[in-house]
């Protein structure tokens, strides 16, 4: 279950550390540490308590990256880098 941040002004956002993004993306950790070393420049994760947790914009981007790893043919790492 994804971890619930209240900013200020009432706003409410989800983050999620990396076993819970790998749950939610049905792969193994190692795969998404892969991902996240390969498309860092995609991401920003948030630090709290020397703790990663990614947001929901993170996830979405994953998904993205995960679909067009599995298309049929697929894109390779360095045209997903042009996206």
């Amino acid at each position: 279950m994804p971890r619930t941040l209240v900013k200020s002004g009432g706003t409410k956002m989800e983050q999620y550390n990396q076993a819970q993004l790998a749950y939610e993306l049905r792969i193994r950790e190692a795969t998404l540490r892969y991902w996240l070393n390969s498309f860092n420049e995609f991401f920003s994760p948030l630090f709290n308590n020397n703790r990663k947790y990614y947001t929901v914009y993170d996830l979405y981007k994953l998904r993205i990256i995960q679909s067009m790893l599995s298309t049929k043919p697929k894109y390779s790492y360095k045209e997903i880098h042009k996206f």
